[in-house]
């Protein structure tokens, strides 16, 4: 998915080939992060919160990488991504836990 955007980010950024397929590592990275994190909101707030607050996350950061003239914040943008599909992926989980438990 992102192998073919590197020429592209490398021209547009002025940045190394290397430094741009650090934007995988950055969404990885994210989702490490992001379990966690997950884990305190299912704690404290349920899956519900989970399962809308994770994928609001990862929208405010997709628009803000979408939108900015600094590879730095595509960086940061994507790692934050990655957390919200991380929180995302636990409330799914937990959900689906629950609504099995009802049978």
């Amino acid at each position: 998915m992102i192998i073919p955007a590197i020429p592209v980010l490398t021209t547009y950024f002025g940045v190394s080939a290397g430094a741009a397929a650090q934007i995988v590592t950055a969404f990885a990275v994210g989702r490490f992060v992001g379990m966690p994190i997950g884990g305190v909101v299912l704690d404290r707030l349920g899956a519900r919160a989970a399962l809308v607050g994770g994928p609001a996350a990862a929208a405010v950061a997709a628009l803000a990488a979408a939108s900015t003239p600094w590879f730095a914040v595509i960086l940061v943008s994507v790692m934050v991504m990655g957390t919200g599909d991380s929180i995302w992926t636990l409330g799914r989980e937990v959900a689906g836990i629950d609504l099995a438990r009802q049978d």
